[in-house]
């Protein structure tokens, strides 16, 4: 059954995925990228296109780390913008964001180009700060502007938000999530004050350490 979400999506709307490319193993987690479009294409009625997409991507050649982001349009038109990336090696300095983001939301059921919310908080970081974490209306930690969250609990396991808090499945996510690396459930903010670790991780730049400040002390 079409996803409502698809009669919503303005014109132009298109399932958007990042990959790392690397010349010794080609594009990482290609699969679960695949994948992951592939189910939000049937859910909102796009044009199914992951055999062009799959093309595309495994033409790559680079001796350098690259950033790759294809695109799949409602009507099935593929586009792969490629640009160089180095990765970093720092920890980044995380704070909890001013804005949240409702649990309910349908759109954090796919990766589009609808995330206005996202782009307009990672464009006004603060001087020094490199990533906002969003919380929802429940005061649950959800996620950051590009990368899911991954916080150490007392008992020393790492577990990341649930979906269920608002949180875009992430392609690291899930490779965490089913390599048996984190669990997922509900983590409320006062939770991640006084945690033992915080990382943070998305499919292009792996695991960042990150630690968490308050921008307004």
């Amino acid at each position: 059954m079409e996803d409502p979400l698809y009669q919503l999506a303005p014109d132009g709307t298109c399932l958007i995925e990042t990959l790392s490319y690397r010349q010794a193993e080609g594009c990482r987690y290609l699969d679960l990228h695949l994948s992951r479009p592939h189910h939000s294409a049937l859910a909102l009625g796009f044009a199914i296109q992951m055999n062009a997409i799959r093309d595309q991507l495994m033409a790559v050649r680079s001796d350098t780390p690259l950033r790759c982001r294809p695109t799949l349009s409602q009507a099935g038109q593929v586009a792969l913008e490629i640009t160089p990336f180095a990765p970093g090696t720092r920890s980044w300095l995380v704070a909890i964001g001013p804005m949240q983001l409702a649990s309910d939301d349908p759109w954090l059921r796919h990766k589009t180009t609808q995330r206005r919310l996202y782009d307009t908080m990672r464009a006004t970081l603060p001087k020094g700060l490199d990533e906002w974490l969003f919380c929802n209306e429940r005061d649950e930690i959800c996620e950051g502007t590009i990368t899911n969250l991954f916080v150490t609990g007392s008992d020393g396991k790492p577990v990341t938000p649930s979906v269920r808090s608002g949180v875009i499945p992430g392609i690291f996510r899930q490779h965490q999530l089913s390599t048996g690396q984190c669990t997922d459930r509900v983590v409320m903010r006062d939770e991640i004050v006084n945690c033992p670790a915080i990382m943070l991780g998305n499919a292009l730049r792996g695991a960042v350490p990150a630690v968490l400040i308050d921008v307004n002390a």
